[in-house]
């Protein structure tokens, strides 16, 4: 069986680690970046199954937006997570095109189901 892809966008470096070994503990393979450039050139390139991006960061959340805007990149499920997430923030990720945006402890903490839940299709 082939493992599935997630990149993950994301510059804090212990939260960047531990989130990769729940994903490696998932059986998923990491793709890791700190460039919101990149993000889209990332996608195209290794086809993930999911993104999950640290929305605090203005650039991550433009990159978000930019990657689900693409006709190639549109599709792809993108979990959003920062320290803290408040109304603001909620709304700003949500205008990006993340439906979900949770906090750092809560995606470390239940990433299986959050992943299930950014998975399915509707």
């Amino acid at each position: 069986m082939v493992q599935p892809l997630a990149i993950v966008l994301n510059d804090r470096g212990v939260m960047g680690a531990q989130l990769e070994q729940k994903l490696e503990a998932l059986d998923y393979r990491v793709q890791a970046s700190d460039n919101p450039d990149a993000l889209a050139a990332l996608a195209r390139d290794h086809k993930p199954l999911v993104v999950l991006l640290d929305v605090s960061k203005e650039r991550n959340l433009e990159a978000a937006s930019g990657l689900l805007r693409q006709p190639d990149t549109g599709h792809l499920p993108v979990l959003g997570f920062a320290p803290e997430v408040g109304p603001e923030l909620a709304s700003r990720a949500r205008e990006a095109g993340i439906a979900l945006v949770v906090t750092d402890s809560a995606v470390l903490q239940h990433l299986k189901p959050l992943l299930d839940q950014a998975l399915q299709v509707e």
